[in-house]
């Protein structure tokens, strides 16, 4: 019966002291002012808005990208292409509107045909074309598989099934040679590159080349390196503003949040000051209760502490129930106490 009664009186032991620490925050916020703590209070919240966004921003910048580019001249230099920043494989590529029909069911999709060496999958099942074959093999992402797959079943197609492939008036046999796994949900088919220009390259003009790039952060400059070789490369100019425009609000939310945490510890400074200095503040309340000014200095210091603790505990709650919560943010805040507290105790 020993230990329950102790666990009983350990608990209420830790809710007193919970109510005590509440207690003193909220006289430490009376005592700081109401502006100095809504200040705070905007400051620390702004840093979650403005750390979604900046997160955001850096994840679009870092995710991989496809350029293409074009060119009426017949010879290209893809070692010159690959020397390009940013860059890490480059092929020609023939991107075709064909029909595949499988049994009974038809359907229409787009073939990319490039060199093998072009692809970065993770195959699931069979293995990668070679340059050289005559035979055209297809690469299907699952999505693709799954076109065929027969009624009521979720089982893609299988690695070795020949399928029909028609485009314009080309018609062939084509086998599947690999499938991979990716997060897309849209049907992606890949074949050899020069098994697609001998069967239908009478269907294109000039060249077109494909580019993987590291991320979409350098297609500008990307494009402009094509453009000295040549190549006209289409680039989105409306994600560029849109990234430059993101950008600027990301660093204003910042900025703005840091002037409120800076004003409010002015704010608070100037009321501890004034306190110190009058006669009937706590400062001297407590020296007349018959504490030495070491004790007081050291008690003012702990209240703001416990104050600041509070409002930072506080805001992260708001901000995780609004499914705002990020690890930046919360960092970015420690920074932000540890400068209010620093500065309002100077």
């Amino acid at each position: 019966m020993q230990q329950p009664l102790e666990l009983s009186s350990l608990g209420n032991a830790r809710k007193i002291a919970a109510g005590h620490i509440c207690k003193i925050a909220a006289k430490t916020i009376l005592r700081c002012g109401w502006t100095a703590v809504i200040m705070l209070c905007l400051g620390l919240y702004m840093l979650f808005p403005g750390s979604k966004a900046a997160r955001q921003l850096y994840t679009e910048k870092r995710t991989p990208f496809e350029l293409i580019a074009s060119t009426n001249s017949t010879e290209i230099n893809l070692d010159t292409l690959s020397q390009i920043v940013g860059v890490e494989r480059v092929s020609p590529i023939l991107q075709m509107n064909c029909q595949l029909t499988y049994g009974e069911k038809t359907v229409s999709c787009q073939i990319d045909a490039v060199y093998s060496a072009y692809l970065d999958v993770n195959l699931t099942d069979g293995a990668l074309f070679t340059d050289s074959t005559n035979m055209p093999y297809l690469v299907l992402n699952e999505a693709a598989a799954k076109l065929f797959s027969e009624k009521g079943s979720d089982l893609p197609m299988a690695v070795q099934e020949e399928i029909l492939l028609k485009s314009e008036d080309v018609e062939t046999k084509a086998q599947i040679c690999g499938i991979y796994q990716d997060e897309s949900e849209t049907p992606q088919i890949y074949m050899g590159y020069e098994v697609a220009r001998k069967l239908f390259g009478a269907q294109f003009t000039g060249t077109t080349i494909a580019l993987r790039l590291v991320n979409k952060g350098v297609v500008e400059k990307a494009a402009a390196s094509l453009r000295k070789q040549r190549l006209s490369a289409s680039v989105d100019t409306d994600t560029s503003l849109a990234w430059n425009l993101l950008e600027q609000q990301t660093w204003q939310t910042f900025l703005v949040s840091a002037v409120f945490v800076a004003c409010s510890a002015i704010l608070t400074r100037e009321k501890l000051l004034q306190e110190r200095q009058s006669t009937s503040g706590e400062w001297e309340t407590l020296l007349m209760a018959g504490l030495t000014i070491y004790d007081v200095k050291k008690i003012i210091p702990l209240r703001i502490l416990i104050m600041d603790a509070m409002i930072m505990c506080g805001i992260m709650a708001i901000a995780a129930v609004n499914g705002g919560f990020d690890v930046i943010a919360v960092v970015s805040e420690l920074i932000c106490i540890l400068v209010h507290y620093c500065v309002c105790l100077r």
